[in-house]
């Protein structure tokens, strides 16, 4: 895009066309993300009945109930931003998403903790700090990745300095929609990762309180099937051992 050729209806259309580019090239993903998301409504709506989650105390349910309604529309949201274009935009709401991800595997295992988080009196930074410590090696891999994805949800120079390109006329442009393929299948992978993994905490702590119909138990043996996680989640690099213990655990976790 050249200076004199940049307008809303030019970024709009070129919106269009990555997004357009993006689908078709992501088709396998999307569908399975797209599933996710519609068992998760499934189970929302509960048979059209009111979820029996109690306003006690420090409770577990409902907040992780109360998440992944957020976890949704942010996921949601993020990954459109993405496949028209905006990876970093894509990579801010993936921290945020990972932050909500971490928090609420933290609370759900020291519910003592939830209604001092809600009332403001434990920080998320704090939360955050103690689910990195807790589990062994994550502080390491979370440390990593929580890193790459702050340079890129903050001003830093690394996202101010990298859509600019230099010119041969000692100038410099800059694409305000990207079409670098790589960087928008990196964080629609991301994404993905991080809903079926909060989808998996929905799961397990709610388990007991909703309706699992036949429907929803056949979509949970799709969505956790080694094969297809392999194939629509970009687990490409795991070992089919690895994905056995993973599938076996969940069918111990959300029968």
């Amino acid at each position: 895009m050249t200076e004199n050729s940049a307008s809303m209806k030019s970024i709009h259309a070129l919106e269009e066309n990555i997004k357009k580019q993006s689908s078709e090239r992501l088709v396998d993903l999307l569908a399975y993300f797209e599933f996710i998301q519609e068992t998760l409504i499934i189970a929302f709506n509960n048979d059209g009945k009111p979820l029996p989650l109690k306003d006690v105390p420090n409770n577990p349910k409902l907040f992780v109930y109360i998440s992944t309604t957020r976890f949704f529309s942010i996921s949601k949201i993020a990954m459109d931003i993405t496949l028209r274009g905006y990876p970093m935009e894509g990579m801010a709401l993936t921290r945020t998403l990972i932050e909500l991800l971490q928090c609420t595997q933290y609370l759900v295992r020291h519910p003592d903790s939830i209604d001092k988080y809600q009332q403001g009196s434990i920080k998320l930074d704090k939360v955050i700090k103690m689910a990195k410590h807790e589990i062994e090696d994550l502080e390491s891999s979370f440390g990593r990745y929580w890193g790459l994805l702050t340079r890129y949800a903050h001003p830093s120079p690394d996202s101010l300095a990298l859509q600019l390109q230099p010119t041969s006329q000692n100038g410099f442009r800059i694409n305000l929609v990207i079409s670098d393929s790589k960087k928008i299948d990196d964080v629609a992978y991301g994404i993905m990762v991080a809903l079926l993994t909060q989808y998996l905490t929905f799961r397990w702590v709610i388990q007991s309180d909703f309706s699992v119909n036949d429907e929803l138990k056949k979509r949970d043996q799709f969505i956790f099937d080694p094969k297809n996680i392999r194939k629509f989640a970009g687990f490409d690099r795991a070992s089919d051992q690895d994905l056995e213990q993973l599938h076996s655990f969940l069918n111990s976790e959300i029968d």
